[in-house]
């Protein structure tokens, strides 16, 4: 009978899973936010933010939110345990908010 071998992508794809779950394994016991926490805070932060101005009566089109406002919302939010997990480290938040921001929106060149 012939042994079936696995595929070169069946091993990648093993190897792939196993690195993920490392990944996440190592964020769990540092308690540091994986990205979709970190997108899930700023997210529930800024809609927390529009509605407080839509109840004053401000269209949407016309709304100012602070970045500051947003990103420390994120931060209370996710130290607090009010996410539905548990808390994270503050320490931890703070920097993962800081990579964000310096990946999605870095500072421009002073060219």
């Amino acid at each position: 009978m012939i042994e079936h071998h696995t595929s070169r992508r069946a091993r990648a794809l093993k190897r792939d899973r196993d690195r993920s779950q490392n990944l996440r394994n190592r964020k769990k016991e540092k308690k540091a936010p994986s990205t979709h926490a970190l997108n899930r805070a700023i997210a529930h932060t800024f809609m927390l933010e529009l509605k407080a101005q839509r109840a004053l009566g401000t269209k949407v089109a016309d709304a100012n939110i602070s970045a500051q406002k947003v990103l420390s919302g994120a931060l209370a939010y996710l130290t607090e345990g009010m996410h539905g997990a548990n808390s994270y480290a503050t320490q931890q938040v703070r920097n993962a908010l800081v990579q964000r921001v310096a990946r999605d929106a870095p500072k421009p060149d002073d060219d």
